[in-house]
């Protein structure tokens, strides 16, 4: 049998695949077995010295990242759907009744759900665009730049509590508001 020699790499000395090598080599005399104890053929990562840590490391890293996204979208994945725009505004009943005359002037208004205080519905092109920038500005100041959730503000409310017995600092979004708000069970929340 006639063995070649490794198939290199445009004359540099680097192997191009290393099952071309072991596939050239194969049967040579001199050439190691490259079995592992079962008799089963060795993994990449066992012939390459070194290697092997960083194929571990490579791996601990994706299953720590994959438990880190788990672990983060298990709250979204409990709340379950959230209602359309649509849905929320067919069940939305304002807490007044009003009598109107045939102009549409109102002429009596009396509160039937002492429930909740609920006015009529406004749209959004009814609001001026100055309450809008006032409401952000001082419920979130960084609505723009955060996905929902103010890693931020967490983390300062957080270190508040554990460093202040007195002052207390809040960290929800709007948007968590919001949630909040069409999340009929959270209602009940102690704080709130």
């Amino acid at each position: 049998m006639r063995c070649s020699p490794p198939i290199c790499h445009g004359g540099t000395g680097e192997p191009t695949k290393l099952h071309e090598i072991l596939s050239a080599s194969a049967g040579c005399p001199g050439t190691p077995d490259i079995r592992d104890r079962s008799g089963r053929e060795a993994r990449v990562s066992r012939l390459v010295p070194g290697d092997r840590h960083g194929i571990r490391r490579r791996r601990l890293l994706a299953r720590a990242c994959l438990a880190a996204l788990l672990l983060a979208t298990a709250p979204l994945r409990a709340l379950g759907a959230f209602p359309s725009l649509a849905q929320v505004r067919a069940a939305w009943r304002p807490s007044e009744a009003y009598l109107l005359d045939r102009h549409g002037t109102v002429l009596h208004e009396l509160r039937v759900d002492l429930s909740a205080r609920r006015l009529a519905w406004t749209e959004l092109v009814d609001i001026s665009p100055a309450l809008m920038r006032a409401v952000i500005q001082a419920e979130d100041r960084r609505f723009y730049d955060h996905p929902g959730v103010d890693w931020r503000a967490v983390a300062a409310a957080a270190w508040n509590r554990l460093t202040s017995a007195h002052s207390r600092r809040g960290a929800s979004t709007l948007s968590m508001q919001l949630a909040a708000l069409l999340d009929r069970s959270a209602s009940g929340k102690p704080g709130r």
